[in-house]
């Protein structure tokens, strides 16, 4: 009977310590996803930002052009 409740111990100790591991994985999985989606999130921030300054940039030549504005 003793054997039995020390066998159903390592294989429960066993289970916890996969369940853990696996966890563990998948937790890493998830911050190694949130990484790249930031990444990608920061170059498309990027490309709008120069988006942005290139619009005003010729806004402001063609308002400097049309004398709406002047220096």
């Amino acid at each position: 009977m003793i054997l039995y409740k020390l066998v159903a111990r390592g294989i429960l100790g066993i289970a916890m310590i996969l369940c853990h591991a696996i966890n563990s994985i998948w937790i890493l999985t998830c911050y190694i996803q949130a990484l790249f989606a930031y990444e990608q999130a920061c170059q498309r921030l990027d490309w709008l930002y120069d988006r942005m300054v290139l619009f005003i940039y010729y806004l402001e030549k063609i308002l400097l052009k049309n004398r709406f504005i002047v220096r």
